[in-house]
């Protein structure tokens, strides 16, 4: 369990660096020149973002392991299909 929360934690931090990375910077430019496109930051909800983002991260690290049981095989990923 602590290497899950581990893992969570980890892609959660990686995502949300390359998140800022992205939208923070590369992008701001083109995000200010149509700013009249977007939701003003006071009415988004980044609280129930960063919730998502831990969710998806959960998601991610839990198919990952579940594809990862069985090692010791060539490809075990490919199972899934």
């Amino acid at each position: 369990m602590k290497r899950f929360v581990l893992a969570v934690l980890a892609v959660f931090a990686a995502w949300s660096a390359l998140d800022f990375l992205i939208h923070g910077m590369i992008l701001r430019s083109a995000y200010e020149a149509t700013a009249a496109l977007w939701r003003p930051m006071g009415e988004m909800k980044m609280g129930l973002m960063y919730v998502v983002g831990v969710i998806a991260a959960a998601a991610f690290v839990g198919l990952y392991a579940a594809g990862m049981v069985d090692s010791t095989r060539k490809c075990t990923t490919c199972r899934a299909g």
